[in-house]
């Protein structure tokens, strides 16, 4: 049938996808690892590096995560770089939610918080909402889980950060899946994908296309 098809075709198309985000995932870890050695000099190049390096590794070892992420806030502390240390201790946040240390992670999301706010970090106070509200959602405090979600959803509209607006809508169409409601999902799950393709966006693309499979199956 046409249907069956059409799931098909996304399944193979999300596959092709998912081979490619993790071979460039690999590819930006070694980037990263290079410009650090690359780049000796104690300043805020190093720990947005440091930064994104701890972004990259934080899907698998929590320790060798952690172990970067003390030195990006270690250093951003001796050169006063709040912004950048705000974003690490978001990071530190996801890691401690990862192993399911949910205490210590909105600890560490209430210090990025104070910081972020302090040098008015649109951006990096954007990624700490949706970090926050993934946290929520599994603790299954939904109410405070969506009013995260679309405060993260209006700062990344407001700084233009395009990616970070779809990696939103996306979730937050995973979270109306959550608690029963596909209308609602399905409407942001489309809306990221349409933003996703028109700037090629593979990991937004994968995302939304799964998360739209899974809950037209519902």
């Amino acid at each position: 049938t046409k249907a069956f098809a059409m799931r098909k075709t996304i399944s193979v198309f999300i596959l092709l996808c998912l081979w490619l985000s993790v071979d460039a995932q690999s590819h930006i870890a070694d980037s990263l690892k290079k410009l650090l050695n690359d780049h000796p000099q104690q300043d805020t190049l190093r720990v947005q590096a440091l930064n994104s390096l701890a972004r990259e590794l934080s899907r698998g070892n929590a320790k060798t995560t952690d172990s970067v992420l003390d030195i990006s806030i270690a250093l951003s502390s001796r050169i006063n770089d709040q912004k950048d240390k705000g974003f690490a201790l978001v990071i530190k946040g996801n890691v401690r939610h990862n192993v399911a240390e949910d205490s210590l992670a909105y600890k560490y999301y209430d210090e990025a918080k104070q910081l972020l706010e302090k040098v008015q970090d649109k951006k990096g106070l954007a990624y700490m909402y949706r970090s926050r509200a993934n946290t929520l959602m599994d603790d299954g405090r939904h109410a405070e889980c969506l009013d995260d979600f679309l405060k993260g959803l209006k700062l990344a509209q407001e700084a233009g950060d395009l990616k970070a607006v779809i990696d939103i809508q996306r979730t937050i169409g995973y979270f109306y899946n959550v608690i029963g409601e596909p209308e609602k999902a399905i409407h942001y799950q489309s809306e990221a994908l349409k933003q996703a393709l028109s700037i090629n966006y593979i990991p937004g693309i994968t995302g939304s296309y799964n998360a739209i499979g899974k809950t037209n199956k519902k």
